[in-house]
């Protein structure tokens, strides 16, 4: 899974078996360590949940956690769509713009990159 953030808005990018677990209800996350305790790490997740009504995150003691009605995320791990957006209100900073997507493999292979998991392409 990759995370991108900027400015009040956060990505998730998940690969095909990321989808798939995530279809079928299961916690999908990874980390960033930026120290050597653990109070020096960044987790990042996804889960499904059955009283959420729209997409949503939230952030608390170092986890970024993005929410998914259960619903929503069956349809879209079997379905063609690609992307799933919300926005949710962050009181008076504004909002938050929250985007989660199917990761695609780059159009130009980078070093260090692995696209294995990533779904195919469409502009080859």
């Amino acid at each position: 899974m990759k995370l991108r953030v900027r400015g009040n808005s956060v990505r998730l990018r998940l690969g095909r078996g990321e989808v798939a677990r995530l279809g079928r209800g299961e916690r999908v996350e990874d980390a960033v360590a930026f120290g050597p305790a653990a109070e020096d790490t960044l987790v990042y997740a996804i889960i499904v949940s059955n009283a959420a009504v729209a997409l949503g995150a939230r952030f608390a003691k170092n986890e970024l956690l993005v929410t998914v009605p259960e619903g929503i995320a069956r349809e879209w791990a079997l379905g063609e769509s690609v992307g799933l957006e919300s926005t949710q209100s962050v009181g008076d900073r504004g909002t938050l713009a929250i985007l989660v997507e199917k990761d695609f493999a780059c159009l130009t292979p980078r070093a260090g990159d692995n696209d294995a998991d990533a779904y195919p392409n469409p502009a080859r």
